[in-house]
């Protein structure tokens, strides 16, 4: 089986050098579904100053290896112990902590225009936490500097309460599809609005991510910022009318200038974030968003492109002209394609240069349908294409 990582789409690079809102404040995932998968995807917990747990709050994602991108409200005027919960349900069960990974906060990183007590605070409603320790095994989700589109659908994945209200139904993850508002009215320079009826986000889903699949990879997108819905006080639905998310593209800057070098992709996190722009803007903050080598281990292969694929037609151009530079900025991972040599959330497969490469899958397990034009199935398995060519079935390696 063979898979280009992605195609090439960004050959202009060679030029370029290193509204008022209101709504309920702190958002779960309505009408939604339990989420297995998302690893990337985790909930804040917090400590009592006596160490008691607490629970979940508030969702986030890690962008990089100990840093996590999550909402501004969610860190304000908690006290205790602050850790990133990575697992499927953060709920305590018969006094025992739940099972997965906990990650303890270092350090709160909010936004320096967030302004709590104005309406108009969901607008910087972002914020940075910084991990003691880095998250090993699991592969950070990247920002998508390339904006959103009025009317595309993306994913929503949080922690927070289902249709019930029942505060003890949050805590397991949960995803959910929603639709941004087709109105240039509810899509601004620093926010957007999102809705679908019968499903939403609510609260405990804040903080949490809007996920777009470009490719091979999911990318986020915005922020859950705030929720909108009929009068609580009277009984009715605090969460039916929609949701409004910060950009992170907006912010993309502010987040650069916050996470250090060190943390910051290289080459293979600069590529796969360029071929998610058509512009030279969004360009510019993939490179800004990426250590300052990856960009010179990035040219060779960018050079090229732009010099023997720009006007190819044939769809192997990558593979027969520029393999021996894709290979140096793109260096495979060697797995195994029997399994167990990849993150969390990730399955080895062989690339189209013949070397095998760990790529983000969506964790389907041996006996399911999946699509042969994408990466679905469990580490160790493949998408064995059935007599028609455009359908398969998860199989054992």
């Amino acid at each position: 089986m063979h898979f280009e990582r992605l195609p090439y789409l960004f050959l202009a690079l060679a030029a370029c050098s290193p509204g008022e809102t209101s709504g309920v404040e702190g958002d779960p995932i309505i009408g939604g579904r339990d989420e297995s998968f998302f690893v990337p995807v985790g909930t804040l917990v917090d400590t009592a100053t006596d160490g008691t747990y607490l629970g979940s709050y508030c969702t986030g994602t890690l962008i990089r290896p100990h840093w996590v991108l999550t909402a501004a409200h969610c860190v304000l005027g908690t006290p205790g112990t602050k850790y990133f919960y990575l697992g499927e349900d953060s709920r305590v069960v018969n006094g025992q902590l739940p099972p997965g990974a906990f990650a303890r906060v270092a350090e709160e990183i909010v936004h320096p225009d967030y302004l709590s007590s104005t309406s108009s605070s969901t607008l910087a409603d972002i914020a940075l936490l910084r991990l003691y320790d880095e998250v090993e095994g699991v592969a950070p989700y990247p920002i998508d500097p390339s904006g959103v589109v009025p009317g595309e659908s993306l994913r929503y994945v949080g922690y927070g309460v289902d249709g019930t209200y029942d505060p003890n139904s949050g805590g397991r993850k949960r995803s959910t599809d929603l639709t941004v508002a087709p109105s240039a009215n509810y899509v601004q320079p620093s926010w957007f609005a999102s809705y679908r009826p019968g499903t939403n986000v609510c609260f405990g889903d804040s903080g949490g991510p809007s996920l777009r699949r470009t490719g091979l990879q999911w990318y986020v997108v915005g922020v859950n910022s705030s929720v909108f819905g009929t009068d609580p006080d009277l009984g009715q639905n605090p969460c039916d009318a929609g949701s409004i998310q910060v950009r992170v593209d907006f912010f993309a800057g502010w987040i650069a200038s916050v996470i250090p070098n060190v943390s910051k992709p290289k080459c293979d996190g600069l590529y796969d974030c360029l071929v998610t722009c058509e512009d030279p803007t969004c360009q510019q903050s993939c490179v800004d968003l990426s250590a300052p080598e990856a960009l010179t281990d990035f040219l060779p292969l960018n050079d090229c492109l732009a010099n023997r694929c720009a006007t190819s037609t044939s769809a192997t151009c990558l593979e027969d002209m520029c393999g021996a530079e894709y290979a140096f900025c793109i260096p495979p991972d060697g797995c195994s394609l029997q399994g167990g040599g990849c993150p969390v959330g990730e399955a080895c497969f062989t690339r189209f240069d013949g070397a095998n490469e760990c790529f983000p899958t969506d964790g389907f397990p041996i006996g399911s349908a999946c699509d042969p034009n994408l990466i679905q199935c469990d580490d160790g398995s493949f998408c064995q294409v059935d007599a028609t060519g455009t359908a398969g079935v998860c199989t054992q390696q």
